[in-house]
């Protein structure tokens, strides 16, 4: 299965082409169904120079959030929420949105406590399944009520 995981980041690395990250939605069902998150090594593809490694860490995180398991994406969100690629801040609103189906309190404490950091982008992403009044007042800042 290592095998696999170096497979995905060496084609990311590469190719530098979008298509790359279909099997990164493979492999991250690998590693939830063995419950082998080091073969990802989502934080460190976190950290990486690599557009498409970054990518790769926030979109692996699905299959976890899939099972309910959410805590990873936060995690690997909280890494990337200052990245300037538009790429990767439409990839971490997109996480964050479908964590937010499991737990829509948690998403909206993850939003306030970093709202300084988190882009439009980001954000208008995550949001985009609330109530469009909820929505509005969020995009300014306001999250009570």
């Amino acid at each position: 299965m290592e095998g696999l995981a170096q497979a995905v980041v060496e084609m990311a690395r590469k190719k530098k082409d979008p298509e790359v990250l279909i099997p990164a939605r493979v492999l991250s069902n690998v590693a939830f169904n063995e419950k082998t998150r080091h073969i990802v090594n989502a934080d460190r593809l976190a950290r990486s120079k690599s557009l498409w490694e970054r990518r790769i860490a926030m979109i692996a995180t699905a299959a976890w959030i899939a099972g309910g398991d959410t805590a990873d994406a936060y995690a690997i969100a909280d890494l990337l929420l200052d990245d300037p690629h538009d790429l990767i801040r439409k990839a971490v609103g997109w996480m964050l949105r479908e964590a937010g189906v499991h737990d829509r309190a948690a998403l909206l404490r993850f939003l306030r406590t970093r709202y300084a950091r988190v882009s439009r982008t980001t954000l208008r992403y995550a949001i985009e399944h609330l109530p469009q009044a909820q929505r509005k007042r969020i995009l300014a800042g306001h999250f009570a009520g």
